[in-house]
């Protein structure tokens, strides 16, 4: 692949963003902050609105994105090692560990939060993982979507022959990188080398003040290409269109996921972009709702030939209890209760109301987030209705669930070839109250995948908890298939309480005997030749121990 491939490949991406998708996500986003109307050129403020151009809205988008990202990301986010082999079934548990904290030293929550930001409004979410060359760990990062091109003809993530990146990178690691001779001099020897500014095609919206920061810090636009045919990677400088470095590799760093399909590429469909007739139908009908409500109000009308405007205007600010004087007839002769007239008023139409349901009714059920799933609980009396709400919501949204956690499982599978090939052991990894360590040969023995811990509708809802253990505590207790100490754990962890204030053995004691070993000892002793004595207490409980 030379310069020229890669240029086709770039321009590609532009032309396809700024052509179907640009426009579209710039209205999403101003749907999304609130700004639904576009004022006249009466005033530049934008966001002011007229007493007499009343309007009104709903914002839908905003509530459809956070609903959405509390039932897709939950309350943690975390993966569970499954070894495909015996070697690697042995360890799974320690990796799991490991690969959690990798997320949590990258602070993969909030990770997640804006990569669902990006999939609810702008179609995709994107993580790309990569190795810390200092630090030897993994760095996962959440990228723009118009950042990120591939292949137009893909429809699935593995299919997608080629992969782009748009990087902004600083201009002092720019610089460190060509002194260092990790990346060759870009363009000629005669001519400087000078930073970058963000692309106008880039930018979403007005962004003048990343542009002021981007002059203080300065930043160097490279292109990062992913050949998948050929399995190379090469970073491009685009201002001087020069090839600044090149490489094999195995494996590509970007995760991409779409919450719903478009059957036709990789593009994906947002949340937003579904219920954005919906959207504009209901602002238009609370505007419209709105301005009749305004002219409900009355209005009276003052004929000016009968009242003098001076004399009315002192009787309606006079104070409370005050006289004001005034004469019955005008000069003309006319009566004064003929100087007001009331202007007709409008009334409201119940299909306004009911139109607006309708439209509120229709995004639910094309977002299938229910009143209930924002929040909205109505006609509840117990934890399990509240559950099972819940479980329902989930079930609706569960096809974008599993594309969420395909792309973490994904970043969780990258971070741990990254740590096998790059890594520099050991790591000490803790579960509960113990350490252990792992080195680089385990983890060269392990071979698997990483699931997503799934969500548990009794585990985050204590009530329930209690209700469900309440009614299995005489299957579970004092049951010799079951660990009672790590049962007991359990319990005590899912109310919030420390498993370390429970003991099930008083420490430095031995267990006191068994209720059937005491009944032994009771029948022994009752056994014994009554010439030799009576054993007690103590010989019966010593005889039950042994």
């Amino acid at each position: 692949m030379n310069t020229n491939h890669i240029k086709v490949l770039v321009s590609q991406h532009k032309r396809h963003y700024l052509g179907k998708e640009k426009a579209l996500f710039a209205k999403i986003e101003r749907f999304y902050n609130g700004e639904f109307f576009h004022l006249d050129g009466r005033s530049s403020a934008r966001g002011k609105q007229f007493h007499d151009d009343p309007r009104s809205s709903v914002n839908l988008f905003f509530t459809a994105v956070e609903t959405a990202k509390f039932l897709l990301l939950g309350q943690e986010v975390a993966v569970a090692a499954n070894g495909h082999t015996p070697e690697a079934h042995a360890i799974q548990g320690r990796i799991t560990h490991l690969i959690n904290e990798v997320f949590r030293e990258n602070d993969m929550r909030e990770l997640c939060g804006i990569a669902l930001d990006n999939a609810l409004t702008k179609r995709r979410g994107i993580f790309k993982t990569i190795i810390d060359p200092i630090n030897k760990k993994p760095q996962i990062f959440a990228l723009e979507p118009s950042h990120v091109g591939y292949d137009p003809a893909a429809k699935a993530h593995k299919e997608s022959r080629f992969w782009t990146h748009m990087v902004e990178m600083p201009w002092r690691m720019f610089k460190k990188r060509v002194e260092l001779g990790v990346y060759k001099r870009p363009g000629k020897l005669s001519e400087p080398v000078r930073p970058d500014t963000t692309p106008q095609w880039a930018v979403s919206g007005d962004q003048s003040d990343q542009r002021f920061v981007d002059e203080v810090f300065g930043i160097a636009i490279v292109w990062e290409i992913y050949d998948m045919i050929g399995m190379r990677a090469y970073h491009w400088h685009e201002t001087s269109n020069t090839i600044i470095w090149e490489g094999e590799i195995d494996d590509q760093p970007i995760s991409m996921f779409s919450l719903n399909h478009n059957l036709r590429n990789l593009d994906g469909l947002s949340e937003l972009e579904l219920i954005i007739p919906q959207q504009e139908a209901i602002n238009n009908i609370n505007t419209t709702m709105h301005q009749v409500i305004h002219r409900i109000l009355p209005r009276i009308m003052v004929d000016s030939g009968v009242v003098d405007m001076g004399d009315l205007a002192k009787a309606y600010h006079a104070p409370a209890g005050s006289y004001t004087p005034i004469r019955r007839t005008s000069p003309q002769g006319t009566p004064l209760e003929q100087a007001f007239i009331p202007t007709p008023t409008a009334n409201l139409d119940p299909q306004l109301l009911r139109a607006r349901e309708i439209m509120i009714g229709d995004a639910q059920f094309v977002s299938g987030l229910t009143a209930q799933s924002r929040g909205a609980a109505q006609n509840i009396r117990t934890a399990r209705e509240a559950a099972d709400i819940s479980a329902y919501a989930r079930d609706r949204v569960a096809f974008r669930e599993g594309n969420f956690r395909a792309a973490i499982s994904r970043v969780g599978e990258r971070c741990m070839r990254l740590l096998q090939k790059y890594g520099q052991g050991p790591y000490t990894v803790k579960h509960r109250d113990t350490f252990s360590d792992l080195d680089q040969i385990d983890l060269q023995h392990f071979d698997g995948h990483f699931d997503i811990a799934p969500y548990s509708p009794i585990k985050n809802n204590p009530q329930l908890l209690a209700d469900v253990v309440g009614k299995m505590s005489n299957l579970l207790m004092n049951n010799p298939n079951i660990n009672q100490r790590e049962f007991y754990e359990i319990i005590m962890e899912g109310f919030g309480i420390p498993s370390t204030m429970y003991s099930p053995e008083p420490v430095g004691q031995p267990a006191p005997p068994a209720i059937e070993q005491m009944a032994e000892a009771s029948n022994q002793a009752a056994e014994v030749d009554p010439a030799d004595g009576s054993p007690n207490q103590e010989q019966v409980a010593q005889m039950a121990q042994e």
